[in-house]
């Protein structure tokens, strides 16, 4: 069989099943359905209009937001350089001195390469104790990396790893676009959702998929199905979506590993009570603060900070139990907490209560269920190998499994999610190639 012939499903629009779409079509594959079940393209990418920069409308992300390090093998960061989307930026020092990009890219590559050691070290157990371990062991190995650098320049070395990450490019509403630009359009079709995957069904070693599509019911028959569905909802729905049942070693890993949740709430003031660049307010809470109560769930916010060019919106992050808690509140309510919460901390009065405000609501998500993959004490790297795993049926992968959950390395991450559907795509590309050679 051809690559032309091979009739592939890719299940989800997010990054990781557009990024395999995306290599297949450059690899010869002609006959390629992307199933989508919401009405937009991007999964938990999701830029829109909100605020202003200068004179014209602003732009806000309210899933992915930053593009984590570069180098080449930031899949997402290769993407972005080599279309021109990432704006430049520089690191500056408290006296103003800007900060040489060799010494930035030095230190971010020595600091990752520590946290990578200590996620290791992390993965290889399970208990509290050594969990705080591993995190005395990535304390002491920045200590020692910092060694690395010139006294001279290790306060600089030791800024960038601590403000590494609000510093680097956000993830641009182009990537998206990038990508789908290189797809045939009528590859995606939205408002398809995928109620089952029969995988041991159908003669000739194909898979069956059966979706619904406004109250309407359709089946797809495919040689290959790669599924990019969020660990979320696969925790949800794992055991109706595949008929027969995943294998035991893949429904354990699913529910062993953890899905956060995070949430941002946008606030837009017509007129900024703050200075252009000053709009940052971290919210310094005690101990007994940190246990959940729905009365006071604004203690899961930990800061507000001025959205990158958009000088009049502020973006604050709410995570665990309050940031699903808060999805139920009304806009004005969670506008008027916001508003006197900056009061409070700034102590301030006159602030004002924002104009219009902007939430996602990633938790309530049908899709997403949640935000973003993280080992959970009791899972192990072995789960997120397992979670990777194709279904076979004689030697041929029926069913391929990418997304970010999926990574072994940089699961949660942006880049992680699009590695993870070159992966799937390029399994097939030498599935057929050797299928070729024989």
């Amino acid at each position: 069989m051809s690559r032309n012939q091979v009739r592939i499903i890719i299940v989800g629009a997010g990054i990781a099943g557009l990024s395999a779409a995306q290599r297949l079509y450059k690899e010869g594959f002609q006959d390629v359905t992307i199933l989508e079940g919401s009405n937009r393209t991007g999964g938990r990418i999701c830029t829109t209009d909100f605020g202003r920069y200068d004179t014209s409308a602003g732009l806000v992300e309210l899933g992915a937001n930053w593009i984590h390090g570069t180098g080449e093998d930031n899949s997402v960061y290769c993407l972005a350089n080599d279309n021109n989307l990432l704006k430049p930026y520089v690191l500056l020092d408290r006296d103003g001195r800007r900060i040489p990009k060799s010494l930035t890219d030095k230190a971010w590559k020595i600091f990752q390469q520590l946290e990578n050691n200590a996620d290791r070290f992390y993965t290889g157990s399970s208990s509290t104790e050594e969990t705080i371990t591993s995190f005395d062991y990535l304390i002491k190995s920045m200590r020692s990396g910092l060694q690395k650098f010139p006294k001279s320049v290790r306060e600089d070395a030791w800024a960038i790893y601590r403000e590494g990450m609000s510093n680097c490019q956000a993830a641009s509403p182009g990537v998206v676009g990038t990508i789908l630009k290189d797809l045939p359009v009528h590859w995606i079709r939205l408002n398809h959702k995928v109620e089952t995957i029969r995988w041991q069904s159908h003669p000739g070693s194909k898979v069956t998929v059966h979706c619904s599509n406004n109250s309407k019911e359709r089946t797809f028959v495919a040689d290959h199905v790669i599924l990019t569905s969020s660990l979320g909802y696969l925790k949800k729905h794992h055991k109706r979506l595949f008929s027969p049942n995943l294998p035991q070693y893949k429904m354990s890993s699913i529910e062993k590993m953890g899905f956060g949740k995070v949430n941002k709430i946008l606030l837009h003031f017509k007129n900024p009570f703050w200075d252009k660049g000053t709009g940052s307010v971290k919210f310094a809470w005690s101990g007994h603060d940190f246990e959940f109560n729905p009365d006071t769930w604004y203690k899961s916010l930990f800061a507000f900070d001025e959205v990158l060019n958009n000088d009049s919106v502020l973006l604050g992050w709410i995570h665990g139990r309050a940031a699903e808690y808060v999805e139920t509140l009304s806009d004005d309510e969670v506008k008027q907490t916001c508003a006197w919460l900056l009061r409070k901390f700034l102590n301030r009065p006159s602030i004002p209560v924002p104009d219009s405000i902007l939430r996602s609501s990633w938790c309530s998500n049908q899709y997403s269920v949640g935000s973003y993959s993280y080992v959970a004490v009791g899972s192990t790297d072995r789960d997120l190998r397992n979670l990777s795993q194709p279904l076979y049926h004689d030697g041929k992968p029926l069913v391929l499994f990418s997304g970010e959950a999926t990574h072994p390395k940089y699961y949660s991450t942006t880049h992680g999610a699009r590695s993870s559907g070159l992966r799937e795509a390029e399994r097939l590309c030498n599935f057929y190639s050797a299928k070729s050679k024989l």
